[in-house]
């Protein structure tokens, strides 16, 4: 009598669930979507292509692609396929908790993605109907409300809500999601965070500075404690949050000079967090000093403005290059400004570097190039052949 001491597909497959969930729970994404399409082949060897465990397998692949990856096609195509499935079952499994659970789960995956694709009136209907399920699911003897679905739609709305410019709405979906998801027993503080700066952004849209404030002043506090007071992290809000003075202080709605010194605080503070982790060359510490130059220009504080695109400029040459248009751009603003306070041989200097990089980039027939050459034309007093006066600048530096 033989022994067959190969394992049945069944356990091979409840084996391979079990190591999908533990890599998804430690949110390592690529070893967690293996395992889920692995263990969707065995669900279709085991059970066939019409069955309620297929359509897991294939809607919590998707769930991965979606939130450890990033990627959206993958995730479509697997909450999709999932859909399929579900659709394709009799009545009485289709409508059992567990499958109406699992569907909810993938409207609700279609719902995000279909919204980052811009097709809204589809995102809309999915996440609708993912909210009906849940509901239904909740109401059902076997089943109970599952918060973190619950938070998920409506974050899923808020975002919608909020490409549809239907503002009040996205904020009463974002503010639901924060409530439901300080409720679940695992704190997720990357999700806290997110949520506090898209409340934000949402009373930005609305203009309703002092809201967004708040919400910002909250975040900052949040990613303190949660974070470090030296974490990237902060920085990242510390930014947005001198963004929304900065915003006041262009508008001149009920600005005051409090904005102009949160705003240089809070930039100088982001810098300095930026600088010290990753170093002066890093992208997001000569952003922040991007954005303390439009401060500086804004408050027509010049002097200071060149100061800092002189230290700006030799860090953004060992990052993108010389060449590069970046280093170009913050040398058109540093001969902008050198013009703007007299200084013609600076900066005829400056702005001679960057034409020959616009030439070469965006071509001698480009709207920018040719302004540039008009501009350095004039500052070597050779307009039309005649020689002119340089009393004063001809232009003055816009942020």
């Amino acid at each position: 009598m033989s022994v067959d001491l190969e394992p049945r597909p069944l356990k091979l497959l409840l084996d391979t669930i079990e190591k999908a969930k533990e890599k998804e729970y430690i949110k390592e994404g690529d070893e967690a979507i293996e395992y889920w399409i692995r263990a969707a082949a065995l669900a279709r060897i085991t059970y066939g292509s019409k069955d309620y465990h297929y359509a897991l397998c294939h809607i919590r692949a998707g769930c991965c692609y979606l939130e450890l990856l990033g990627l959206y096609d993958q995730a479509l195509y697997h909450s999709t396929e999932g859909q399929h499935t579900i659709e394709s079952l009799s009545s009485l499994p289709r409508h059992s908790p567990e499958t109406i659970h699992v569907h909810a789960n993938s409207l609700c995956i279609s719902g995000q993605v279909l919204t980052y694709q811009g097709h809204l009136p589809e995102a809309e209907r999915s996440l609708l109907q993912a909210e009906r399920l849940s509901d239904q699911y909740s109401k059902t003897p076997e089943g109970k409300p599952d918060v973190l679905l619950d938070m998920k739609i409506a974050w899923a709305m808020g975002k919608l809500c909020l490409k549809q410019k239907k503002f009040e709405l996205s904020r009463r979906c974002l503010e639901k999601a924060l409530e439901l998801l300080r409720t679940l027993p695992c704190k997720d503080k990357y999700s806290e965070l997110n949520l506090l700066k898209e409340l934000s952004n949402v009373n930005l849209q609305m203009s309703e500075f002092i809201t967004a404030m708040s919400c910002l002043n909250e975040a900052e506090e949040f990613s303190k404690t949660n974070f470090g007071p030296s974490s990237e992290e902060r920085a990242d809000v510390l930014m947005k949050l001198a963004a929304v003075h900065l915003m006041v202080i262009k508008r001149g709605v009920n600005s005051s000079e409090e904005n102009v010194t949160q705003a240089e605080s809070l930039l100088w503070d982001a810098y300095g967090i930026m600088s010290l982790s990753k170093g002066p060359a890093n992208p997001q510490a000569m952003t922040t000093q991007d954005e303390l130059v439009k401060l500086l220009i804004l408050t027509e504080r010049y002097e200071e403005a060149v100061r800092i695109l002189k230290d700006l400029i030799p860090n953004k040459s060992e990052t993108y290059g010389e060449g590069s248009m970046e280093v170009s751009r913050a040398r058109k603003v540093l001969g902008s400004l050198y013009l703007y306070l007299g200084e013609v041989g600076k900066s005829s200097q400056q702005l001679k570097l960057v034409r020959e990089i616009f030439f070469a980039v965006l071509g001698p027939n480009h709207k920018e190039t040719m302004e540039l050459s008009k501009i350095l034309d004039t500052l070597t007093g050779s307009v039309d052949g005649k020689k002119i006066d340089l009393k004063r600048p001809l232009f003055r530096m816009t942020v």
